[in-house]
């Protein structure tokens, strides 16, 4: 037969049922022709006791009652256990981690950071994306043991990109799955076992997360896709920000670049003017240690005179015999060599012998002049830039390096010849 309280089967002759222990009433069988009952008279106070006391009696000393007690109560707790075991091993945890970067903040639009959670729950194995803010929130786990790497570079409001870290990070969640049905947490039947609320797990200690900023000159196409790819899969993302993220990266990389650019090739024309000046240099000190070494007496005096010297100092007076200057307006030379006026005496005349013409100018006599000491060797005086700059060719062709063309101001507003 069914038992008419749980629905269980038991014995047709069973006194109480096996299941729930409920107290099974056998019909009786009808006699035929059996005359109508008398009406039976209302149980009195005192019957009613006695009948009560009888029940408890066969209860407490009756099989039904032996297995409601025995089997059923603890059976109902071990379930109940049982639930709320399940229930702390599906436990929502919110894990924080420890993360930072230079520049990059979810609080002022920066794309969050996409983890890849690998591992093992009581669902079984966990291979997910999840997204990490700039405080650390964002990951929400149930315990279990998880491995941790970054998936790909978050992007900053700014358009920065960061290197992504090879480094996985071990993460268990623990939860207390081992319960006691005889504890006083345990509830007395499965139905009463609530659903548990979320916590929080600090792993800040456990997982520690880096990133630095990405060279953005470095950065190619592909890597600002994965980025926007990434960040337009976040649930919480905002519709339409990881492509303006992704063209911020775009216009920053490009950026970048020209700058990059730019200033290497402002470090290829310094390198190469520096390069240029320690040759002119050198230039310049062979040139001074030929004109202090050179001897300037060619022998066409018979008195013993050095006639070049004569040649140079009469050229240098103004004795007619130099060139007519006008000093009003002022000239254009070229200048050999600056420095004490023996040195530039010795490179003026090294010039002269070598035949283009020279002079000797010194600062105190000029004192617009563009002068380092008291004499500047120069070739040639010229009315304008340009037939200064062709005169420099005459140097070149000596093989004599010069300085530079300067502008030779006026003296005095004076005219005569040099």
């Amino acid at each position: 037969m069914i038992c008419p309280s749980c629905g269980h089967e038991i014995d047709d002759d069973a006194a109480f049922c096996t299941e729930c222990g409920a107290r099974i009433d056998q019909p009786a069988a009808p006699e035929p022709d059996e005359p109508a009952p008398a009406k039976k008279r209302p149980l009195s106070v005192a019957q009613k006791a006695a009948i009560a006391g009888l029940v408890v009696a066969l209860l407490a000393g009756g099989g039904g009652a032996g297995y409601y007690f025995g089997a059923y109560v603890p059976g109902q707790r071990r379930a109940a256990a049982q639930k709320l075991a399940d229930e702390r091993a599906h436990v929502n945890v919110r894990v924080k981690i420890a993360v930072s970067a230079d520049g990059w903040d979810t609080a002022t639009g920066a794309s969050r950071l996409p983890v890849h959670v690998t591992g093992t729950s009581a669902d079984g194995d966990v291979d997910e994306v999840q997204y990490v803010a700039s405080d650390g929130t964002g990951i929400v786990l149930i315990p279990g043991t998880y491995d941790i790497f970054v998936a790909a570079s978050p992007i900053a409001a700014d358009g920065s990109l960061f290197d992504v870290p090879s480094q996985r990070a071990s993460l268990t969640v623990g939860a207390d799955t081992d319960v006691d049905p005889d504890s006083p947490d345990v509830p007395a039947t499965p139905d009463e076992v609530a659903p548990l609320p979320d916590t929080d797990y600090d792993s800040t200690g456990d997982v520690a997360v880096t990133l630095k900023p990405a060279d953005m000159t470095t950065v190619t196409d592909d890597q600002i896709a994965e980025a926007k790819r990434y960040a337009s899969q976040d649930p919480q993302a905002a519709a339409g920000s990881a492509d303006q993220l992704a063209s911020s990266a775009t216009a920053k990389r490009d950026d970048a670049v020209t700058q990059k650019k730019a200033a290497e090739e402002e470090a290829a024309r310094k390198k190469a003017a520096e390069e240029a000046a320690a040759k002119k240099q050198q230039a310049m000190g062979d040139l001074v240690s030929r004109a202090l070494s050179t001897n300037y007496d060619d022998g066409t005096r018979s008195d013993g005179i050095d006639s070049t010297s004569f040649k140079f100092d009469r050229k240098q007076t103004s004795n007619g015999a130099g060139p007519f200057l006008d000093h009003r307006d002022g000239f254009w030379t070229v200048k050999i060599y600056s420095g004490d006026e023996a040195t530039s005496r010795a490179v003026a005349l090294y010039a002269f012998k070598q035949g283009v013409g020279s002079s000797l100018l010194h600062k105190e006599n000029w004192p617009s002049i563009d002068a380092d000491g008291q004499g500047i060797a120069v070739v040639g005086i010229y009315g304008s830039k340009d037939e200064a700059a062709a005169g420099t060719k005459e140097l070149e062709a000596a093989g004599i390096p010069y300085d530079k063309v300067i502008f030779t101001g006026p003296r005095s507003g004076t005219s005569g010849r040099v």
